[in-house]
């Protein structure tokens, strides 16, 4: 673990061959690693021997892989996880590693299987509808990810910075400019202006590109959190 924070990672896995006995943990310490470092074939190819060595993953080893299949391309690998992550029934038992799977799918642009994912998970929190909205949102269906915001909403789950931040960064021109206002009132209604740097760079942005120099200079007057990126 240490060497992996460190980010020697060929050290840490050279350390973990060394260990006379490897468990699931020490195994997870080098698939997180690996997984979080955006080195998702690495990941892949650690799960593989840790299965050959009579291993079974557990829900955090399911959550890395998850990732780690994201960065890796793999979607074969992905829908295997979840097929054995139905086997096991653990869908309706653990939000975190059903909201992982989400984000995978959305991840690959298949947001009808993303969203369906979502439907069947027992609790939805805020993490989990950012999932689905961010994938919306990132493959520039605005529309939809408004829709899901509002949807959010309506399950009286408010919505946080990273929800809004990833709607109006993806999409947000001209044509969708209703829904950028919609999400400045959100925010202004939440007073997160005054708590969070990145939206507020992000409204600026946002006017910019749609040509509304006033809009855009209004913003930044509101906002006292003025920083580099917001003066560019």
């Amino acid at each position: 673990d240490m060497y992996a924070k460190c980010g020697e990672l060929l050290k840490a896995q050279q350390l973990l061959g060394e260990l006379p006995n490897r468990d699931i943990v020490s195994w997870n310490t080098l698939i997180t690693a690996y997984a979080e470092c955006g080195q998702g074939h690495e990941a892949l190819e650690c799960f593989e021997r840790m299965q050959s060595e009579g291993l079974s993953p557990n829900e955090v080893t399911l959550i890395c892989i998850l990732k780690a299949c994201s960065s890796a391309g793999d979607i074969d690998v992905g829908k295997r996880i979840h097929d054995e992550i139905a086997r096991r029934g653990l869908l309706e038992k653990d939000v975190v590693l059903g909201t992982a799977l989400v984000d995978m799918y959305a991840e690959f642009g298949m947001l009808a299987k993303a969203r369906q994912v979502h439907d069947e998970l027992y609790e939805h929190s805020v993490i989990s509808w950012n999932a689905l909205i961010s994938g919306y949102a990132h493959h520039n269906f605005t529309d939809k990810s408004y829709g899901m915001l509002q949807s959010d909403e309506k399950a009286r789950l408010v919505p946080d910075t990273a929800t809004l931040v990833s709607i109006l960064k993806c999409g947000i021109h001209i044509e969708h400019l209703k829904i950028g206002e919609a999400i400045h009132t959100e925010v202004m209604k939440l007073r997160l202006l005054d708590k969070d740097v990145m939206l507020g760079t992000t409204l600026l942005d946002m006017y910019g590109k749609c040509s509304l120099m006033e809009k855009t200079q209004k913003v930044f007057d509101e906002s006292p959190l003025q920083n580099v990126a917001s003066w560019n």
